[in-house]
């Protein structure tokens, strides 16, 4: 069972056995996803945006799972630190823009906008000077104020037409 399934049964059983208020139990509820909407925008905006990997032992569980698309694969803390020095190295000055963020539970959904001005220095490959926009969905599930799992599905449709048009 979840963590958040835990705490919305015991908070209903202390509203109900303690007669507590009931916007008391909703608050401790509120708060929780509060703080897990605040530790997902913190991770976009301060680590990918900065490519920071400092710190990221606490956002980010040691293992978990991130799915793109169908396709689940195992993922935790060092492979989102080798993602996050990938992308410093393929896509610099990448920038993600939350859109929109909601939570619901024990879970955080995001869409986002990434983007990256072209460039015009010469010691970047072709690719990397390309101007590049790309909006995104992602779902993250916490647990104890850590990533632990992730779903991904970003517009493939976009990158395709912008590999044709590199070619």
């Amino acid at each position: 069972m979840s963590p958040c399934k835990r705490l919305n049964k015991l908070l209903i059983f202390s509203c109900t056995v303690f007669i507590l208020p009931f916007s008391a139990c909703t608050d401790l509820l509120d708060e929780e996803m509060k703080k897990n909407k605040e530790t997902v925008r913190f991770y976009i905006e301060e680590k990918w945006n900065r490519f920071d990997t400092t710190g990221l032992d606490t956002l980010i569980a040691r293992n978990g799972t991130w799915s793109l698309g169908a396709e689940e694969r195992p993922w935790g803390l060092e492979k989102e630190k080798a993602a996050l020095m990938l992308w410093k190295k393929h896509y610099p000055g990448l920038n993600h823009t939350i859109e929109h963020i909601f939570a619901e539970g024990d879970r955080v959904v995001v869409r986002l906008t990434y983007a990256r001005p072209p460039f015009d220095t010469v010691n970047l490959s072709r690719k990397a000077r390309k101007k590049m926009k790309i909006n995104e969905m992602k779902i993250f599930r916490l647990k104890n104020s850590r990533i632990i799992e992730m779903w991904s599905e970003y517009d493939m449709y976009k990158v395709i037409e912008k590999k044709e048009m590199e070619e």
